[in-house]
């Protein structure tokens, strides 16, 4: 500990005498520059190398992230910075900004070109039958030769616009007047085309207006973090704005919408709902979503497609209580509004909590939703998921259950010291996961405790969201043998370990007028299972695998750029738990019934056909080309809701223990039965009853 305490310690001497000595106007930016090397180059797993390779790929990502959209540079912008794009380790060894000046000054020039593009070509109409064509695949689409060929591109991008809010319009109009709805406003094709016209017109006025009002700030750090996106795709620079932001994210105390927001390409995707809050609570915002608009009460909507995510983010939140209204689209493509009353986000409903499921034989199986991996560092008597977990582990070996469930589905992880506690419940002790440096040194964490709290059949559920700590819990009950992993083919892949650097204190002898700098994320160790092998890329496979409408979709860690490899190092001893039953069999058992379940073959049929949308990036630009792919999606997706959606046949009770306290907490009881309805259409939760019932049949 003290060595590694005395090279951190030079690392930042190192860094503050190299950075004490910049005295200009760029001095903020060279000294994050220069933190930002040291940091990389010093302390990052991977031990990275700044040479021609490395300013290649930061190059790359720069580029991508300066404009991915293909709607601002040209090919002739592309031929100039490319004089530089393996001179770009020199620059950041030296904190050199003159690449970043050229870049900046040319994507400022451009987007006022583009401002003249949009509004020149909204005030003419578009003939919706005319038949042209538009590839969104920008991965493969040159940027454009000239600015003729840059106005071609936007003027078959705002028709795409135009068309969706015509269709839009139409189905809307359509469906009041088929419910008889006297009062709808009969509307031309060319009537809404017009409206359609202005209303993206306002809309693209809004953006470009707050697109003037970036900052130079704002483009570097996107040039940072293109430098930590090229060490890998978990290492990243936080300005002191997304700072703030990220430490509000961490304390729970946000008044908003309750969801997580990430931001790819140039569209806002909702990432995860957040269990207990507003969005959660009304039901209709969903992991993947994308965020078109957003509307204040009484406001017109404000699309913030190609908004920076924290200025979307700044419109999504709001004092609770008050109404936020968004359009968003949906993954097979569909549009629609929602209505959300933002609200505190409730935090009982983000912690451990069980159930008992009951069926028609009388088999009762606990049901443990563990949405993360919490503690309160903060706090020495905060909440800790371990303690929680026992205790949910105590009342409900009072009432008897026959297995246990435990859900890790959508977790993202959390502490390391919480996952071994945990996993100690379940076997006598023993190894639980390696963590390895960058130095090569392996750290054995073990569950010391001999005695086991739970010693019944269990069933481990994940998804394609399971990641980092849920990996490794999920990674030592398989490898153990201790329990049954149903889910997705594998989870996430994310095997690494982060830490958050701040950067002021690692400038000590920088001017406090330069301050706040941001903080680093830096990449530092990486998780290995009990068998050696590494959770990164390949996640855990599952015992039992399902198909989610996510499955065929790039939404794991080998579809970021950058990623550390799959790699093993020796394996550990432990002693394998001997289940009474046979995996074999009762695999076999649920895909029987899995091939039959018309959740299930939909789910499937429904996931192949979003891996075709989105393999499909080409539009066919007329009115009845959309409207006949919008009506296809529409279909798919509604035979979909009314096959998952519907209730499965269990019965859900409240612990015994759980059932006095709601004697006397209303509100508790109001969430439980709220948590009661949404278990009722859980079709995956239903086969993992059927898989534990069935190892209850040895």
């Amino acid at each position: 500990m003290k060595k590694k305490l005395l090279i951190v310690a030079g690392i930042v001497l190192s860094a503050s005498l190299l950075l004490s000595c910049f005295f200009n106007e760029d001095e903020k930016e060279q000294v994050v520059l220069g933190l930002t090397y040291n940091f990389v180059k010093s302390m990052h797993y991977e031990h990275i190398v700044f040479d021609d390779a490395f300013s290649q790929k930061v190059y790359d990502k720069y580029i991508e992230n300066l404009d991915y959209s293909k709607k601002f540079l040209l090919s002739s912008d592309i031929k100039k910075f490319s004089k530089y794009e393996l001179k770009l380790d020199d620059f950041i060894k030296q904190s050199d900004l003159s690449f970043f000046d050229l870049t900046y000054q040319t994507i400022v020039k451009r987007q006022e070109d583009a401002k003249q593009f949009y509004t020149e070509i909204l005030d003419k109409p578009f003939d919706l039958n005319e038949i042209k064509e538009i590839s969104l695949d920008v991965d493969n689409i040159p940027f454009a030769a000239s600015k003729n060929d840059l106005y071609d591109y936007w003027q078959k991008s705002l028709k795409l616009e135009v068309l969706q809010d015509v269709d839009n319009e139409l189905e809307d109009m359509n469906d009041k007047i088929a419910k008889g709805d006297t009062s709808v406003v009969i509307k031309t094709v060319e009537e809404l085309e017009v409206e359609a016209r202005l209303s993206i017109k306002e809309n693209y006025d809004d953006y470009f207006d707050r697109l003037s009002k970036l900052r130079r700030e704002d483009y570097f750090s996107l040039y940072i973090n293109s430098i930590a996106l090229s060490a890998d795709p978990h290492s990243s620079y936080f300005p002191p704005k997304s700072k703030e932001d990220f430490d509000i994210q961490m304390s729970g105390e946000l008044e908003g919408i309750g969801a997580t927001l990430t931001q790819k390409f140039s569209e806002t995707k909702v990432a995860s709902v957040v269990v207990g809050g507003a969005a959660w609570k009304q039901g209709e915002l969903e992991e993947g979503d994308i965020i078109v608009k957003v509307a204040q009460e009484g406001e017109e909507p404000v699309t913030i497609t190609s908004m920076r995510l924290d200025d979307a983010v700044r419109l999504i939140r709001g004092p609770k209580g008050t109404n936020v209204y968004l359009t968003i689209k949906k993954i097979d493509g569909t549009i629609k509004e929602i209505q959300i009353v933002r609200d505190k986000i409730i935090l009982e409903e983000t912690f451990t909590r069980s159930v008992i499921l009951n069926d028609s034989t009388g088999k009762r199986i606990a049901y443990i939703n563990l949405p993360s991996f919490y503690i309160d560092f903060q706090n020495q008597n905060g909440r800790k998921c371990s303690q929680d977990f026992k205790n949910e582990l105590i009342k409900l070996k009072k009432d008897n259950v026959d297995g246990i469930i435990i859900d890790l589905r959508n977790n993202g992880g959390g502490s390391l010291q919480e996952v071994i506690k945990i996993a100690g419940f379940f076997i006598k002790n023993g190894p639980i996961v390696q963590v390895k440096d960058r130095s090569g040194r392996i750290d054995q964490r073990n569950d010391d405790d001999a005695s086991i709290l739970y010693d019944g059949d269990v069933l481990i559920m994940t998804n394609h969201f399971s990641a980092s700590a849920s990996e490794i819990f999920a990674a030592a009950m398989q490898d153990y043998n201790r329990a049954v992993i149903f889910g997705t083919p594998q989870t996430l892949g994310k095997g690494t370990v982060q830490q958050m650097l701040d950067m002021d204190r690692a400038a000590p002898r920088v001017s406090p007028d330069l301050k706040p700098l941001g903080a680093f994320k830096l990449t530092i160790q990486k998780f290995y299972r009990i068998n050696g092998g590494s959770t990164q890329l390949k996640g855990v496979a599952s015992d039992i695998s399902f198909v989610s409408t996510y499955t065929y979709l790039d939404m794991n860690e080998a579809a970021y750029d950058n990623v550390l490899p799959w790699d093993k190092i020796p394996a550990l001893q432990y002693t394998l738990w001997q289940p009474d039953y046979n995996m074999d069999s009762l695999r076999a058992w649920s895909v029987k019934r899995m091939n039959a379940d018309s959740a299930f073959i939909i789910t499937k049929d429904y996931a192949e056909f979003l891996r075709d949308e989105d393999n499909d990036k080409l539009y066919v630009l007329t009115l009845a080309e959309y409207s006949k792919d919008k009506k296809i999606r529409k279909q798919k997706r509604q035979k979909f809701n009314r096959l998952t959606r519907k209730n499965i046949d269990l019965d859900v009770s409240f612990l015994s223990d759980d059932i006095n306290t709601m004697q006397t907490d209303t509100l508790m009881k109001f969430r439980y039965d709220d948590w009661a309805k949404k278990i009722n259409k859980d079709y995956q939760l239903k086969e993992a009853f059927n898989i534990v019932s069935d190892m209850n049949r040895f």
